[in-house]
């Protein structure tokens, strides 16, 4: 085995040359296993076989060498989008939902609440008077003994005139109808029925023919000479009827109304609208006569401007569905037409000669 030759054993001189050579040599060993085996470049990470990689020319060695930047990502060119879709307008993913959102009619504002609709109360007319007046039970359409033209107003029953007055009586009022006795005889009761400002007649007649009673409801009361009476239809009765103009009579006065009693001092052309105007003949006064077109004439009291006075009857004409169309002028006043159900009627306003009050007639026929 050989021996180790020791360092004592050298001479000086020899010594401080060989200390200093064998820490430089331990120095350079460590140095080396420092230094890792291989290429000195660094190899890429693998990349997929299907994706193409990208080589870089390196300068030249003479050439400095560009620092890299912090990220060692290299930034991938931007893709481009379509026109059609800018970026400031990418949507979101539509919310899921069960059902479709409501259609909305008219926009509004975020938050805001939409007002109810103001609903007008509905003015009472003689149509809800008849839809809602009771019926006799088991009577039949159509009179007995009676002329063809009150079929289309009347019915009949084979009870006793006493028991369907007593029926009657029991459901008017049930119903919320006033029946105040009008007229009483032994085969003929009348009654004035009344309800939200209506007012038509029952009349309750025994058949002359055949036992029994006829039912008739009409707006005016019925003649004791039936055979002599032109029944309207309803449409017509209801038409005038429910006109917003009250027809004056003894038994209905109104305050704010009047008869036209003396025309040839109210108005400035009293021909145009009465076929006589009054005289005193042998001590007697005989009233004037309308024409035969007029059905109504009041004097409105109080009420000095035609034209502010329309203003009001038309909001009600317009409530109780009438059509309305201007026809100018006539006897001094203003003329207008009145349409509803297929039925034609006009209005005049014409302003009194006193300045205070207006005169008003409804006609069945224009004015000529």
């Amino acid at each position: 085995m050989a021996q180790s030759y020791p360092m004592k054993n050298l001479q000086p001189s020899m010594q401080a040359l060989i200390r200093p050579m064998l820490l430089i040599s331990l120095l350079l060993h460590g140095a080396f296993l420092l230094v890792p085996f291989g290429s000195s470049e660094p190899e890429a990470p693998p990349e997929p076989e299907e994706e193409a990689v990208t080589l870089t020319q390196l300068p030249p060695a003479d050439q400095p060498v560009a620092q890299p930047s912090p990220s060692p990502r290299a930034t991938p060119a931007p893709r481009p989008r379509p026109s059609a879709l800018p970026r400031a307008r990418v949507a979101a993913p539509p919310a899921r939902r069960s059902a479709p959102p409501p259609v909305r009619s008219t926009p509004r504002e975020p938050g805001a609440v939409a007002p109810a609709a103001p609903v007008a109360p509905a003015a009472p007319t003689a149509n809800d008077f008849v839809r809602d007046f009771p019926r006799y039970p088991g009577a039949r359409t159509g009179t007995v003994g009676l002329p063809p033209a009150f079929a289309s107003q009347g019915q009949n029953t084979g009870d006793a005139i006493r028991a369907v007055e007593s029926w009657f009586e029991q459901q008017l009022a049930a119903k919320g109808y006033t029946a105040a006795p009008f007229e009483t005889e032994a085969n003929r009761v009348v009654y004035e029925v009344s309800r939200q400002g209506t007012t038509q007649y029952l009349t309750l007649l025994s058949n002359p023919t055949d036992v029994g009673t006829n039912i008739l409801l009409t707006p005016q009361p019925l003649p004791a000479n039936l055979g002599d009476v032109n029944v309207e239809p309803p449409e017509v009765a209801q038409f005038y009827t429910e006109l917003p103009i009250p027809d004056i009579d003894a038994e209905n006065p109104d305050p704010a109304f009047e008869r036209v009693s003396e025309p040839n001092i109210l108005l400035s052309q009293p021909t145009a609208f009465f076929a006589s105007l009054g005289s005193d003949e042998g001590g007697f006064y005989i009233e004037p006569a309308l024409r035969p077109e007029v059905r109504r004439a009041v004097v409105a009291l109080g009420e000095t401007d035609p034209q502010a006075l329309f203003s009001v009857l038309q909001n009600q004409l317009e409530i109780g569905a009438y059509a309305i169309t201007p026809q100018g002028n006539y006897g001094g006043g203003l003329l207008y037409q009145l349409q509803r159900d297929g039925v034609t009627g006009y209005l005049s306003l014409v302003p009194a000669t006193n300045g205070r009050d207006t005169v008003i007639f409804i006609w069945d026929k224009p004015p000529q």
